[in-house]
């Protein structure tokens, strides 16, 4: 089941879209050859609609998922930040825009569709998401043909289901991977303009019914239960199913934790992705202030400026290893992920100092007085980030006000 849906920037999870621009000569730009008039390397120039080379870095990214996203760009460019402007030379600065959580995403959903025969039904991919209860891929496509081979259970009520996912207009049905297991659910479109297919953690389903009449013995009824299965129904698991609704918080959020797997690998890479959300809005406020017309103390900016981009990069070093991992097939069991989670936190903490350093600036630049709530690292730790723009813009608009009135 999945939570709203968000583009980049929402309150959760990764940044789709909004990683800072890679440095010039960053694979993907073109070859450099030759040189230009002034000895500098001159790029060889882009053939459009011909994708650039693979980068070291993507090496590991199925190909088909590659071919995929290749020939999904221009409808990518409408619906994802990331692909957003970009021409086809710039194709895989594009791929650098998905945050690590969502690379992982895009390379598990991938493989999954492929073994339910999903895969080859997906003509363009329109999006994805990435929750620790779900994760998916939205793509245009005709995959109904796939839901008559007896491995796929139609949901039941699809009222229901539907409204568990955000009520949009898909018929549901589930892949027979065995109850408790992870398995693949499948939106076919019928109103919401694309499908979906994502993993769910937890299968409800026990078996695909076969139509005929069936007795169940239940304890403490004193003769057989009759009972029959329509013909392609998904037919649950009691037990199953009550964990998959705690999963996704239909019992609400304390019930979660009574069924809490052991921490997934969307769930490591969703935490470093969180931290590359903090790390990308503290460059933001980095920009902000180097940008700032009327600064007093020049030198005093100049080096917050410079320890909240060190200390941003950090966090960006990490991700950036994150998403490279994030491709492997062994990703779940990687020792690297695991050591990338222990030091992603650490990384983040280190941001909240250089943070608090520009808000006690600012307001001894804009005489203000009094506390707020960005004053002191714990408060930063405890915030979401992007909570603090509308007091940096204030504080911004207070300090021209303060240095105008002592001009007059």
């Amino acid at each position: 089941m999945v939570m709203p849906r968000f583009q980049s920037g929402g309150p959760a999870g990764d940044a789709r879209g909004n990683a800072r621009a890679p440095a010039p000569d960053s694979a993907g730009k073109g070859t450099l050859v030759g040189a230009g008039p002034d000895g500098a390397a001159a790029a060889a120039p882009h053939t459009p609609g011909v994708r650039p080379p693979t980068p070291p870095e993507f090496a590991a990214m199925d190909a088909d998922l590659v071919e995929k996203l290749w020939s999904s760009r221009v409808k990518l460019s409408f619906e994802r930040a990331a692909f957003k402007d970009k021409p086809d030379d710039q194709f895989w600065d594009a791929v650098r825009g998905i945050g690590a959580a969502d690379l992982h995403t895009l390379s598990v959903v991938c493989v999954g569709a492929k073994g339910v025969g999903v895969w080859p039904h997906v003509q363009t991919i329109t999006g994805w998401y990435t929750y620790g209860s779900s994760y998916a891929i939205e793509f245009l496509g005709d995959p109904h043909t796939v839901t008559g081979s007896g491995a796929w259970g139609k949901d039941f009520p699809q009222k229901l289901v539907q409204d568990e996912h955000n009520h949009t207009k898909h018929e549901w049905y589930r892949h027979n991977s065995g109850a408790g297991s992870p398995g693949m659910h499948l939106g076919i479109d019928v109103g919401a303009a694309y499908n979906n297919i994502h993993w769910d953690p937890t299968n409800p389903m026990d078996h695909v019914g076969d139509g005929m009449p069936h007795v169940s013995i239940v304890p403490g009824v004193p003769f057989p239960v009759p009972s029959f299965e329509p013909k392609g129904q998904a037919i649950y698991s009691p037990g199953a199913l009550a964990a998959h609704a705690a999963e996704i918080g239909f019992f609400g959020e304390g019930a979660k934790g009574l069924v809490k797997k052991p921490e997934s690998p969307t769930e490591k890479f969703l935490h470093i992705s969180s931290a590359k959300d903090s790390a990308d809005k503290t460059n933001q406020y980095a920009d902000m202030e180097a940008s700032a017309p009327d600064r007093t103390d020049m030198a005093r900016s100049a080096a917050i400026v410079a320890d909240i981009r060190r200390t941003a990069a950090a966090v960006l070093a990490l991700h950036k290893t994150a998403q490279s991992a994030a491709l492997l097939p062994d990703a779940g069991a990687s020792a690297q992920l695991d050591d990338l989670v222990k030091q992603i936190e650490p990384a983040r903490t280190a941001l909240w100092a250089p943070l608090a350093a520009l808000i006690t600036f600012m307001k001894l630049e804009a005489a203000v007085e009094g506390t707020s709530a960005f004053d002191t690292e714990a408060q930063w730790a405890a915030a979401e980030t992007w909570k603090a723009y509308d007091w940096i813009v204030d504080l911004q608009r207070r300090r021209t006000m303060t240095k105008l009135t002592k001009k007059k």
